[in-house]
């Protein structure tokens, strides 16, 4: 896999990523590679500065209707990226937070499930993280059944992000 590091389409998790590697609550022993296999990460679904359960959700079981397999690491937090256009549609973190980038119908129905766009972390206190910083197209999972369907449209989506 490659991911486009340089897509417009990526920048704005590109960044996200970025700076989060450097942060104080980043522990992924990958957080200095720019963008590797998961294979290459000794024991990744316990050293990405992510919750094993939430890694086996995000990488195993959310993705069971893709065609292929997706799972990457960028900046040493877990991501899907599709692996023929390059293009980042999702990436996870902590204990229970991942996004999607979504296109317009998918993300409609996921707001109107009751996802969000904006994260109120508990540490540090008051923090918040808001989609916007990274692009409209984003919206925070919340371990929801339909997820396996908006899963397989952002990867879809994302075949014809960098046309």
């Amino acid at each position: 896999m490659n991911v486009d590091l340089t897509s417009p389409a990526n920048s704005g998790v590109i960044s996200y990523l970025k700076s989060n590697a450097s942060s104080g609550f980043n522990f992924s022993k990958a957080r200095s590679k720019e963008s590797c296999a998961p294979e290459s990460v000794s024991e990744p679904y316990y050293n990405l500065s992510t919750h094993p359960d939430l890694v086996t959700w995000f990488w195993d079981q959310m993705t069971t209707k893709l065609p292929e397999v997706c799972r990457w690491v960028v900046y040493g937090l877990p991501v899907l990226a599709n692996p023929n256009s390059g293009i980042i549609f999702g990436f996870a973190q902590g204990t229970n937070t991942y996004a999607l980038r979504l296109p317009i119908a998918e993300r409609n129905a996921a707001l109107k499930a009751g996802c969000k766009r904006i994260f109120k972390f508990t540490a540090p206190a008051g923090e918040e993280f808001n989609l916007d910083d990274i692009g409209a197209e984003w919206v925070f999972g919340k371990f929801d059944a339909n997820e396996k369907d908006w899963v397989l449209a952002a990867y879809e989506y994302s075949n014809h992000q960098n046309n």
